[in-house]
């Protein structure tokens, strides 16, 4: 009973939030605006209401936590589609500046030199036959959320273990297929859906192609631990502060 009502919760959150962007589209779908606008709606993650024995969006690179709605309209645009392909929505930065024209900014890094070859405008275009191809991975990661672990140290400390909450989790996604990685624990190839494959050993392809995701993951990983200052460590919040505590109650995390 708990946990329907906690669904039809978050129904009735979605149904409102919907009607609010419905508004909020009528505007910008107004002559004047719409053919002079580029318009991105994306949510920055999914929800868990009980699946894989979680609540919330803290745990994990789950589809239910990563497959948000992206919704990109070109200026003018007046046919849509919908794309089934996986893109990364870390491509948006890239993206936008794209849109407004921006061939190159000078950064350090190098990053924002590539920004024609990592928008989504390379790919998406007026026709629905131009769809995103596979040459970008698409990866997700989740660090352990410091102040929920806390949290169950106290309340739950025999759930931390089982469930894999202190590690590291990531994914390397595309086409049918998924490689879900806990770091130090285990890394499991699955269908895109996160159900398990039917074939168990792995067949060649898809040894294949889980070696191909490790490959993508390790390099992934190396190239952000290059880019971290030394002695980094994620930030946690202080627990022990009634108003915050409080705060993240009100927000649903406690």
């Amino acid at each position: 009973m708990e946990a329907q009502t906690i669904s039809e919760m978050y129904d009735a959150e979605v149904a409102y939030q919907d009607h609010l962007l419905g508004e909020l589209l009528d505007q910008l779908n107004r002559p004047a605006i719409r053919d002079h606008s580029l318009v991105i709606i994306v949510a920055d993650h999914g929800e868990m209401l009980g699946e894989h024995q979680f609540m919330g969006h803290g745990f994990g690179v789950y589809k239910e936590l990563i497959h948000v709605p992206l919704f990109i309209r070109l200026p003018g645009q007046q046919e849509g589609w919908r794309v089934k392909t996986p893109v990364s929505t870390t491509r948006l930065f890239h993206t936008i500046l794209d849109a407004a024209g921006v061939e190159e900014v000078k950064a350090e890094n190098g990053i924002s030199a590539e920004i024609h070859a990592n928008s989504l405008l390379t790919e998406f275009t007026a026709s629905a036959e131009h769809l995103p191809d596979q040459k970008h991975a698409v990866i997700s990661e989740a660090y352990a959320p410091q102040d929920a672990v806390k949290m169950m140290e106290r309340s739950e400390p025999e759930l931390i273990e089982p469930l894999h909450i202190r590690p590291t989790h990531r994914a390397v996604y595309a086409d049918a297929h998924k490689l879900y990685a806990i770091e130090a624990i285990a890394d499991q190839l699955l269908n895109f859906d996160d159900s398990p494959l039917a074939t168990d050993p792995l067949t060649v392809d898809q040894q294949q192609v889980m070696d191909q995701f490790k490959a993508q993951l390790e390099h992934f990983v190396a190239k952000s631990i290059e880019g971290l200052p030394e002695g980094w460590t994620p930030p946690t919040t202080d627990l022990s502060n009634p108003m915050i505590e409080r705060r993240l109650q009100e927000l649903g995390y406690m």
